[in-house]
């Protein structure tokens, strides 16, 4: 086919993206397909020939030949265009080659045959400025393109605006108006129908018997068969809503592994949206994606952040001088150094089977370089400079190491030890050892690099083997003290202070091993002290201010000793092997992670221990640890065997804001009804916030504890703030204390205002008491129950009812508060019930068992509703928030639940909805922070927002 002879109608400019490439097909079709209605075509030009149809528009993927020039086909087919019609999208005005066709046309044909189609964004982000402005007068005009707006939610309603929009384009190649067009082509579609029915009453009337007889089995079947079509399609649906129930829980089960990119990608391919649009919408899916993507995280809890893949198990790693990177090496031999925090891999070497690789011979120089074994000797690698380099030795060596410092490294082999600068990597000094010594050799540096520690071992025979241990001045190479185990192999070699450690082993004919902890004055060359283990695993040492300790593991078991006299401090017993040690510098203990995942604090002063494993999600993922390491603001492990290093780290959500820090710990937090303030209630204080300014109103310091507090009333221009004896009124706008006045009765267990402040409960252990807040009157008073239990005790939140668990009945019981029968009363094991909480406003009544399961009853019926197994928080209050939600919370956290009770997000306590600003609040860590309420759609644009940004950082 010769493009340069082909006329068209119209010619479709757009960027091939998406959804400009599905808009530019779909209106291809369109107009491909479009026919003139007959009555409009002899009302344009009676009698003469005329355009009855669009019969071909160029589009390049259909029209253009295999070239390696589309220039001329794209000029020539411009050339022999009637229209231009332009796919705008913010995406169309970046693009150079479609800028180009518009004034390529307008330069042949004019403005005038120029037809936009707005099909995504605002006018002004998407039209290009060769449609948006003109030069008139020598001055430059703005004007608006006739334009068909096509902008949809999804493909499918994007289809239908294609269809009326149509007609649109259509009427200036017909050289008709649309109003025209418009109303022929409605009239068509008319007289279409009314010629159908027509015939088809005709065929009744003359079969009228027949039809009758077989309309009613036809009816019959296709009553049948819709009934079919609808169970077919309920089917679907239902299987639909349990794959995706079921990949929720995968991917929250993804999510536990740390894996945490795989489990936003697994709940999202289960939401419903433009690419899903079949799929529908579960309660459970949105919860894994909120989880996944931490939306609702306040930077409290330590949590899985991503994972680092490997091609083989790993075999050991290593952290930056600065803590930002961190290198890995694994089982094919192979170095990787990637950004922790961002989880991007910078490097890995290209060659497999590395010589030697561990920590004693590959490491970090400082943040940008790294060290490794290569065939002629050490090898380097800039990561600024994408540069890798090597130092001939003249073969591989055995040992490298750096000082605490990081200024210098010592590098070994069979003949010599090596210093270098490690800012130039020039020799600082070379240490020959004795011809006959083998390739077992080791050393290490002190703390400033001005000692250096050589080791190397000599042997008789099999059994016999001597360690030889020189100390050596770095800049002087003078000797400065020499060791010499007979008939032991010395490993893990160190220098604290001016002191050398190291663990001794000696073997016996029998082959039985012995092994010693032993601390050498290097200053007198003597023996300090030596402690004997059975296994030692390996040992820290610890620089207080005023003393040095050691910290020994030995498999389960931590050995806390003074490095000047040997003498045992302490010992701690762990339930499963120490995998790391991570003592604090300027604190007295230390944090101790254990193979089974779980995390200890070791408190030095009094050697105790503190188990962290449950707070703030200290718990590691893997559950059989092989090495732990801290970095900068993570935690990286990796467990036996595993081809994938977990990166734990404080999580946040994206768009989290910090609206103020908050003093001391923050009770509960009370919302205003016009959403004007927010109320922030601490043990002694309380403090007036406007949340969309973020302005505090007023601080108010209390000289009493701060038991309950309210806002009074409908205009609520009062608050009502209750103390262990006495209850004051305060001015809301001010913070003012208007009235106050003693409370009757002391021990009390429970205050609790109703929804609107106008009264107050107070539960004691023998009765419930309800008092106007204003006057302080009697108002009812409940005492049938001889003993109410804090806790297992609720009343809802307008104080008409009150529950109760009673073991002795083995139910728990709802009253009337006041009344005198009972409301309902529910089996259940009342002995075990911790907490319970009413919400009358949705119906619903919740109880906490001491296991920490939780249940859902119907408050109406008594019926099972939901069972809660992994809340991670005591369950203590519940309150229905605007939209249908129900908030429950709890001391350490709070949920939110659709009106079915399935889970929709996990938020820090306390906290509070604004459903007009479209917001949640939540306290924690010393601060009030402010999150979007993220419905559906915005969980899935937040994930492929993640999703595109991890893309772009791949390597």
């Amino acid at each position: 086919m010769i493009l340069e002879d082909t006329h068209y109608d119209a010619f479709i400019s757009y960027r091939h993206t998406e959804p400009d490439m599905f808009a530019a097909q779909t209106l291809h079709k369109e107009l491909e397909a479009f026919r003139l209605p007959r009555n409009l075509i002899k009302k344009l030009q009676p009698g003469d020939a005329v355009k009855t149809r669009i019969r071909r528009v160029f589009r390049d993927q259909d029209e253009l030949p295999i070239s390696c020039d589309l220039k001329e086909p794209i000029l020539h087919a411009l050339q022999n265009s009637d229209f231009l019609i332009v796919i705008c999208t913010p995406r169309l005005p970046q693009s150079l080659w479609c800028r180009t066709e518009i004034e390529q046309f307008i330069a042949m044909h004019g403005r005038e045959r120029v037809l936009a189609v707005l099909a995504e964004g605002e006018p002004e982000e998407s039209f290009p400025e060769q449609l948006r402005y003109i030069e008139q007068d020598g001055q430059r005009k703005e004007v608006e393109p006739l334009a068909a707006d096509i902008r949809a939610a999804n493909r499918k309603e994007m289809r239908k605006k294609i269809r009326l929009e149509t007609l649109r384009l259509a009427a200036p190649m017909f050289g008709c108006g649309y109003d025209d067009l418009r109303q022929r082509h409605r009239e068509r579609r008319l007289r279409r129908m009314a010629a159908v029915g027509a015939a088809v009453a005709a065929v009744c009337f003359v079969f009228g018997a027949v039809s009758t007889v077989m309309a009613m089995r036809i009816g019959a079947q296709s009553k049948q068969i819709a009934d079919q079509k609808s169970q077919i399609e309920a089917q679907y649906t239902q299987a639909l809503k349990a794959n995706a129930e079921t990949q929720a829980a995968e991917a929250l089960r993804i999510l536990e592994t740390g894996d945490r990119l795989t489990a936003v990608k697994t709940a999202l391919a289960v939401m419903p949206g433009p690419e899903n649009e079949e799929q529908p919408y579960t309660a459970k899916a949105q919860y894994a994606l909120t989880q996944s993507l931490g939306v609702y995280e306040s930077g409290v809890r330590v949590l899985p952040k991503h994972t680092l893949n490997h091609e083989a198990a790993l075999s050991f790693m290593t952290v930056s001088p600065g803590g930002t990177r961190l290198l890995t090496g694994d089982g094919y031999g192979k170095l990787y150094v990637w950004d922790a925090l961002e989880g991007t891999l910078l490097f890995e070497t290209d060659d497999l089977f590395k010589i030697n690789l561990s920590p004693s011979t590959a490491g970090f120089l400082d943040e940008d370089r790294i060290y490794y074994p290569v065939s002629t000797g050490l090898g380097v690698y800039d990561l600024s400079a994408r540069q890798e380099d090597a130092i001939d030795l003249g073969g591989s060596y055995e040992s490298a190491r750096m000082n605490g410092g990081h200024s210098s490294l010592i590098v070994t082999n069979a003949a010599r030890a090596i210093v270098f600068n490690a800012e130039d990597l020039l020799p600082r000094r070379v240490f020959l050892l004795p011809e006959n010594t083998g390739w077992d050799t080791d050393a290490v540096l002190d703390e400033r690099g001005e000692r250096a520690a050589v080791l190397w071992k000599t042997s008789s025979d099999f059994f016999e083997e001597t360690t030889h241990i020189n100390i050596f001045h770095v800049d002087t190479g003078e000797l400065f003290a020499a060791y010499t185990l007979e008939g032991e192999n010395a490993e893990q070699l160190t220098f604290s202070g001016d002191d050398l450690l190291l663990t001794a082993f000696a073997r016996s004919s029998d082959m039985t091993y012995t092994q010693e902890l032993r601390c050498y004055d290097t200053q007198s060359e003597n023996l300090r002290w030596s402690q004997r283990k059975t296994s030692l695993d390996f040992f820290i040492p610890f620089a207080f201010e005023e003393s040095r300790l050691v910290l020994a593991a030995s498999y389960d078991k931590l050995t806390v000793l003074r490095q000047d006299t040997g003498e045992t401090l302490g010992q701690i017993l762990y339930p499963a092997a120490v995998v790391g040690v991570f003592p604090e510098e300027n604190e007295r203990y230390a944090g101790v992670r254990l193979r089974n995942g779980e995390y200890h604090y070791l408190n030095f002063s009094d050697m105790s221990d503190l188990n962290m494993s449950g707070a703030n999600g200290f718990k590691a993922v893997p559950e059989n640890l092989q090495q732990a390491v801290m970095g900068n603001g993570y935690l990286a492990s990796y467990d036996h065997n595993a081809t994938d290093v977990v990166i734990h780290a404080t999580a946040a959500g994206s768009r989290a804001e910090v609206l103020m820090e908050t003093d001391g710990y923050l009770k509960n937090m009370l919302v205003k009804n016009d959403e004007s303030a927010v109320l922030l209630v601490n043990s002694s204080s309380l403090t007036a916030l406007d949340p969309v300014k973020n302005e505090v109103l007023f601080q108010q310091q209390m000289d009493e504890p701060i038991v309950a507090a309210a806002y009074l009333g409908d205009a609520q221009e009062e608050i009502a703030v209750a103390f262990p004896h006495s209850l004051a009124l305060l001015d809301a706008a001010t913070g003012e204390i208007k009235d106050a006045r003693q409370l009757e009765g002391t021990d009390l267990t429970v205050l609790q205002f109703s929804q609107d402040g106008a009264q107050f409960a107070l539960v004691q252990p023998w009765e419930i008491s309800v008092y106007d807040t204003r006057t302080g009157e009697l108002l009812t008073q409940d005492g049938r129950l001889s003993q109410l239990t804090a806790g297992a005790c609720a009343v809802s939140e307008d104080l008409s009812l009150y529950a109760a668990a009673c073991p002795d009945q083995k139910e728990l019981q709802i009253f009337h508060l006041g009344g005198e029968k009972m409301v309902l009363s529910i089996p259940l094991n009342a002995a075990c019930v911790q907490y319970v909480a009413l919400c009358k406003d949705a119906n619903r009544l919740y109880v906490t068992y001491l296991d920490g399961k939780a249940e859902a009853y119907s408050l109406s019926k008594g019926t099972l509703l939901k069972t809660y197994t992994s809340l991670p928080f005591e369950l203590r209050q519940a309150r229905r928030i605007p939209g249908g939600a129900v908030l429950l919370a709890g001391p350490e956290g709070a949920c939110v639940t659709d009106q079915q009770g399935e889970l929709l997000a996990l938020l820090d306590a306390p906290c509070a909805a604004l459903t007009k600003s479209g917001l949640y609040l939540t306290a924690g860590n010393g601060r009030l922070l402010s999150f979007p309420i993220y419905d559906a759609s915005m969980l899935r644009k937040e994930a492929q927002a993640l999703l595109d940004k991890t893309e772009r950082t791949a390597p």
